[in-house]
Parts: structure tokens; sequence; C-alpha cells
């Protein structure tokens, strides 16, 4: 199974008039890491740029506009994909894990737009997978969701034990996070159900 972790980093909330500045990623095949990346992307002239996101990126303005241009680091993107499937193949593609999936998906695609390509659908399955309602279930089945004070991605990993990177909100930490929480909240999960299971 080829599996695509992804995660965002953006200039505000709304796919349509924000930008994404940050896309990293875990290619994942037959549960084998194969590739990581990091890729920056300068926001398009007219995008908005809040400053509470910029606050939470621990960016500046100055620094984004620095990044490469987003068709630039959009290639670069697709190229990575294509190291490990082939979209002219039908049956070829990523189902991709993103905690909070929807609004990663909704960034993703505004990118594929406004680089001109229709092809968003060739890369990926849909639905994509949610990390975040995974691991919340898997917590949920083990019993320790209802001690958490809240569904946020540093909050699930405290209740799991998994320790936290000093760069949270980089895109690339976050994912390697949620992959690490989705992992073991599955393996908490399979283990108290086989449990519950044998006492039964």
């Amino acid at each position: 199974m080829k599996k695509l972790w992804i995660d965002t980093e953006t200039t505000g909330r709304n796919s349509r008039k924000h930008s994404l500045i940050q896309l990293a990623g875990i290619v994942e095949i037959d549960g084998v890491v194969k590739e990581e990346f990091s890729i920056r992307f300068r926001p398009f002239p007219g995008e908005f740029v809040d400053d509470q996101a910029m606050a939470v990126n621990r960016v500046d303005r100055a620094a984004i506009m620095e990044y490469p241009h987003a068709h630039e680091s959009f290639s670069a993107f697709c190229r990575i994909l294509e190291r490990h499937m082939d979209p002219f193949d039908k049956r070829d593609k990523f189902t991709v894990y993103a905690f909070n999936a929807g609004f990663d998906e909704q960034f993703l695609r505004q990118m594929f737009a406004k680089c001109g390509s229709k092809f968003f659908g060739a890369y990926f399955w849909w639905p994509w997978v949610d990390a975040a309602g995974s691991i919340h279930e898997y917590l949920c089945e083990c019993g320790r969701r209802p001690h958490m004070l809240n569904g946020k991605l540093a909050t699930m990993a405290e209740a799991l034990h998994v320790p936290l990177p000093e760069n949270l909100h980089d895109a690339l930490a976050d994912i390697r996070l949620t992959r690490e929480c989705w992992l073991k909240a599955r393996d908490l999960s399979t283990r108290h159900i086989l449990a519950t299971h044998g006492a039964a």
C-alpha cells in the first residue's frame, strides 16, 4: 500500500485567499518509509498573509517572500510523487493521511489549481484519511480520550506519551509526530481490544 503522510503550513485558514507556504510529507510504501520532504512556497501576488498564522509558523513576511516560486515548488513536489507512483496509471495512487485532512486537502487542491494542473486526482485516492479522527477513535477504544482537554495533535501526543518536537508547527515535524501518534494509538487500541476479547 502506498501512503503519503502530508502536513501544510499556511498564511491563514481560507484556501482561496491565503497561501500554502510549506508542504511536508512522508512517503511510505508497504509500511516502509521511502522518503521525507519539506518544500517551501512563495505566496502568489495578492494572497493574504495573516499575522496570527505567521506567529504560529514563527516566520515573518519578508522571509516567506524569499521562498522559491510556487510553480517551481509545485513541480518539485510532483517529481517526488512520481518517483514512487505513475500518474498515468489509474490504479497507482497514494492514500493520503493528514491531521485534520480536510484543511490540508483544500490547500493542496488550490495549489494544483493555481499552478494550472487539473490532475489532482491522478496522484491521490479519495477520500483522504483524517489521522486526527483515527487517533481519536483509537484513544477512545483504549479509554484515554475522555481524560484529554482537547483533540489537538500535541494533546494527543502527550496522552500517548510521545515526545513533542522542539519545532512543533514545522510541517515536517508535525507530520512525523502525526504518523508516530497514529501508529502508537493503533497499537494500543489493538492490544486493548485483544486483551478485552481474551478476557471475555
